[in-house]
């Protein structure tokens, strides 16, 4: 049986139509939570750009630990100078930053995870020459995860 000329054309419609309002709809709604997650830091900007920037807060699905462990990530990418500085410091904050990470990709608990973050925020203070953006991602990274508490 032939497909008639009316449901080829609702086919159709459907596609170009109604297809990326929804797409769009779930766009909008990630972008929501992103936007209300970097509403709890301190730097809400920061927050945006900084997770925006990375392609898997579009497959994050507003998924606040994705968006946590992005800012860790970042953070970790700009302690280069900590490590002649500060080697002892430069080895717990690698510890702490990654027992939080591994703690975030194994769904753990907020405290505990909050806990670890904090740890690598005393870290960098302790050695803190000009890392204020690894301490804006640091917190970025612990207060977007209040929106679970």
């Amino acid at each position: 049986m032939k497909p008639s000329v009316f449901s080829l054309l609702s086919v159709l419609l459907y596609i170009t139509i109604l297809f990326p309002q929804q797409f769009s709809a779930a766009a909008d709604s990630r972008n929501r939570v992103l936007h209300t997650a970097c509403a709890q830091t301190k730097s809400p900007d920061v927050c945006i750009s900084a997770i925006q920037s990375d392609p898997r807060s579009a497959a994050a699905k507003g998924d606040v630990r994705v968006f946590s462990l992005i800012a860790l990530e970042k953070a970790l990418s700009e302690i280069g100078g900590m490590k002649e500085r500060c080697p002892e410091v430069y080895r717990r904050l690698i510890g702490d930053a990654g027992d939080a990470i591994k703690k975030l990709k194994a769904r753990r608990d907020v405290p505990s995870v909050n806990l670890s973050i904090r740890s690598a925020i005393k870290d960098v203070v302790t050695c803190s020459k000009g890392e204020d953006i690894v301490l804006t991602l640091l917190g970025i990274s612990k207060d977007v995860l209040n929106i679970i508490n």
